[in-house]
């Protein structure tokens, strides 16, 4: 073979800028993301479901979970394979921007207008490369977790702390050190003269500085260091002591924070509280307001008032009990058990986010918005004269 035809040999033979660029990667890594974001959806996450559901799941699908569990896919958005997928793309989108600038040449031969359009396209691709940078430092370091707290309770961050946490993983340290204390929660239904509102006094601290206080509003999160604090909801949580007269089981004693299900004047408080060492469950129901009707305990409003709680036991077998009204001060007999009902207090649920690819992904969305401002400046100018041209025609 001569020297001429070796030459064109290596031009024709496909380099490693052609193999990233190839627009047949491109496809594939898109679908790899939409089959991510599909198992995402279909398979309870961690950080998002709790995790007695995620145990249950994986009990009734066990074969599904012995290839979805060692892939990540129960934190599909924290996956190696999607940082793997995003790693992909992100050389995919740079051996582009490549090819159009260095090899096809970025200004070459362009007027000033198509200069400063091709200009916006350089910073466009930049942005994408800048955000998918983001998307990779928020999957490998981001920590998520979901914080239950009753009033006057402090919480010190750690991992036992949380209901619900998920993180990535190359994250080291998932914790932050802080304190957060529940001073106040605050409920109000909405109404034709006032909209509701929904907000916690909470005092942060971390080490030896000084605590900090702060209101926290719904969907109007709080930055505290690095950390972002959401509060998501407020329910109730009543302070219940159980005895057994038959001893199997040692005194308890706490504040539970009753599950809320449906909105306003609907919303129901309730949860069930397993007593496995003696075989059954005890089902709470807390009504903020009541009163007697007919011999029967009826829900009047969610106004905190006269509230009441009903309580009834479920054993194994499926048998129940008749349920009984307690108010607070006072307890009530229930089979072996003695159920105290004491304070009544309310209880917030805060998601608690440090994601250090955050402000990188906001940097990304402001760069684009300089991109499409180059791009269109040119079009728009020529949209002014052509305007200008016909108003003097």
């Amino acid at each position: 073979m001569s020297e001429g035809e070796q030459i064109q040999s290596r031009q024709r033979r496909p380099g490693w800028i052609e193999f990233l660029a190839s627009t047949y990667l491109t496809l594939i890594v898109v679908v790899l993301l939409i089959v991510l974001s599909l198992i995402g959806a279909l398979v309870p996450q961690q950080g998002i479901v709790e995790e007695n559901i995620i145990r249950e799941w994986q009990r009734t699908h066990a074969l599904a979970t012995r290839f979805l569990a060692p892939a990540g896919f129960f934190s599909a958005f924290n996956s190696p394979l999607l940082l793997i997928a995003l790693l992909i793309l992100f050389f995919n989108t740079l051996a582009c921007t490549y090819k159009s600038i260095c090899r096809d040449g970025l200004f070459a031969g362009k007027s000033s207008s198509n200069r400063l359009r091709r200009f916006g396209f350089l910073i466009l691709h930049l942005s994408i490369l800048v955000c998918i940078i983001g998307g990779i430092v928020s999957a490998a370091f981001r920590m998520s977790g979901h914080l239950i707290l009753t009033e006057g309770q402090l919480i010190t961050d750690r991992p036992d702390a949380y209901s619900k946490i998920v993180k990535g993983p190359f994250r080291r340290e998932p914790h932050d050190r802080f304190r957060l204390e529940l001073i106040d929660a605050q409920f109000e239904l909405a109404t034709k003269w006032a909209p509701g509102k929904i907000a916690a006094a909470v005092r942060l601290s971390k080490g030896s500085s000084q605590p900090v206080d702060a209101d926290i509003d719904f969907n109007y999160p709080l930055k505290f260091n690095n950390t972002t604090f959401t509060l998501r909801e407020i329910g109730y949580a009543p302070e219940i002591t159980i005895r057994s007269s038959r001893r199997r089981m040692p005194p308890l004693n706490g504040f539970i924070a009753l599950k809320v299900w449906g909105y306003n004047e609907e919303r129901k408080h309730y949860d069930f509280l397993p007593l496995p060492q003696a075989g059954r469950r005890l089902s709470l129901t807390l009504y903020p307001s009541h009163e007697i009707r007919d011999g029967e305990v009826v829900k009047t409003s969610e106004a905190l008032s006269n509230p009441v709680l009903l309580v009834f036991q479920e054993v194994m077998n499926g048998t129940k009990s008749p349920t009984v009204a307690i108010e607070p001060g006072h307890s009530a007999a229930i089979g072996e058990f003695n159920i105290h009902f004491g304070e009544l207090r309310q209880w917030a649920a805060f998601q608690v986010v440090h994601d250090p690819g955050y402000g990188i992904v906001c940097a990304s969305f402001w760069l684009a918005i300089i991109a499409l401002g180059l791009r269109y400046t040119p079009d728009i100018k020529d949209w002014i004269k052509e305007a200008r041209h016909h108003g003097t025609d």
